[in-house]
């Protein structure tokens, strides 16, 4: 806040501040905490008047939005991301991630009330909800299209049946299980003798239903991942104020 005599010049009237600013009769806010005021001197000289600026630093009491507004996006965000452990033959896959993608879009209508009517600048929230809404739409994509592989008929193509294979064996590596069969062969009539074979899994035929398997680890890792990256830039621009 500035504050000036406009009928005098600097010459004519001086403006002298007071050494603080008296901030003890001040009552306090439920919605902002003050951590600074000071006041300045600006000399106007022969030509300009003298102005007193009085600068107030506020910051907002973060815990209403935390609890009401960012931690429920969050969550929604990662339930959203289980859709793909839920499995295909329940038939709720598609309803659930809709449900989660209608979720959001609400809450983000809801929250969009509540800011400013601004474009310059806009709220670190409006992009933070504008990217979690893009994440659940992608998702809700990719599970159209894999209850699609799920629900075909025919023979899987080399490609489809290569991806489905490496993508089983590398979550049963993750598991800790053993992905080569050990069965028993007889070399001789009195003696048996344990070999390792190929897995059981190499022998037999991949079906639609393997490669919508593999299609659901890939999202469930690859999303994750994302909504990471974005719920980690989106707490350092927080914590910055950029």
């Amino acid at each position: 806040m500035v504050f000036s005599v406009l009928s005098y010049t600097g010459d004519e009237l001086r403006l002298t501040p007071s050494n603080n600013v008296e901030v003890s009769d001040s009552v306090g806010s439920e919605q902002w905490n003050l951590e600074t005021a000071r006041v300045s001197r600006i000399p106007g000289g022969s030509q300009r008047v003298d102005k007193l600026m009085y600068t107030f630093k506020v910051q907002r009491k973060s815990l209403f939005l935390v609890l009401n507004i960012m931690l429920p996006i969050i969550f929604i965000a990662a339930i959203n991301i289980l859709v793909f452990i839920l499995p295909a033959e329940s038939g709720e896959r598609l309803s659930y991630s809709v449900t989660v993608l209608l979720a959001l879009a609400v809450y983000m209508t809801l929250v969009g009330e509540n800011l400013p009517k601004s474009s310059e600048p806009m709220s670190i929230l409006s992009y933070y909800l504008l990217g979690t809404l893009l994440i659940s739409t992608m998702i809700t994509v990719v599970t159209i299209f894999n209850l699609d592989i799920y629900h075909r008929s025919g023979e899987v193509t080399q490609r489809d049946g290569s991806l489905a294979r490496k993508i089983h064996f590398t979550s049963c590596r993750c598991k800790g299980r053993n992905t080569v069969a050990k069965v028993k062969v007889a070399f001789a009539a009195d003696e048996k003798k344990e070999r390792p074979l190929e897995s059981r899994n190499d022998t037999r035929e991949v079906t639609w239903h393997d490669v919508s398997y593999a299609l659901d680890r890939i999202g469930l890792v690859l999303f994750t991942l994302v909504s990471l990256l974005v719920n980690t830039v989106f707490l350092i621009r927080l914590k910055y104020n950029s």
